[in-house]
């Protein structure tokens, strides 16, 4: 089993005075019936992301959907670290929604608003995603 770094979205609770990291739990049933281990991300990490790399030393990365660019510093610095070490090491990189987004953001590449595409389904295909379509992931991912 390999371990793949998982990206977290946050969630601010005023009411609570909390910022929270959260991942929803299909995304790792996803990763683990695709045979690996998924290992979420803490955004507070900062500068020692690099220390909890070298720790970890994840095989591939998944950049998570959640939160807008610009919304969340530690977030934006949490995943331009995670894409920066991916490409020194030549990892896989899954970008999910807002995940998608920033590795266009990355790479230089500029983001139009599209309508209607928040809380959207969208088809995905391949030979791990058909274990989805039979069922092992009520609802999907």
């Amino acid at each position: 089993m390999k371990i793949v770094a998982v990206s977290q979205r946050v969630d601010h609770y005023p009411d609570r005075n909390e910022t929270r990291d959260a991942l929803d739990q299909r995304l790792a049933a996803f990763v683990a019936i695709c045979g690996h281990v998924s290992v979420p991300v803490p955004n507070a990490l900062g500068g020692a992301i690099r220390d909890w790399l070298a720790v970890v030393h994840p095989a591939a990365v998944v950049l998570s959907g959640g939160n807008d660019i610009g919304q969340c510093a530690e977030r934006d610095d949490t995943e331009l670290a995670l894409l920066a070490y991916a490409q020194e090491r030549q990892l896989p990189v899954l970008g999910i929604c807002r995940g998608m987004q920033m590795l266009a953001h990355w790479s230089g590449t500029g983001l139009h608003p599209v309508e209607g595409h928040v809380r959207t389904r969208h088809c995905l295909v391949g030979e791990q995603l058909s274990q989805l379509r039979a069922g092992l992931l009520p609802g999907g991912l």
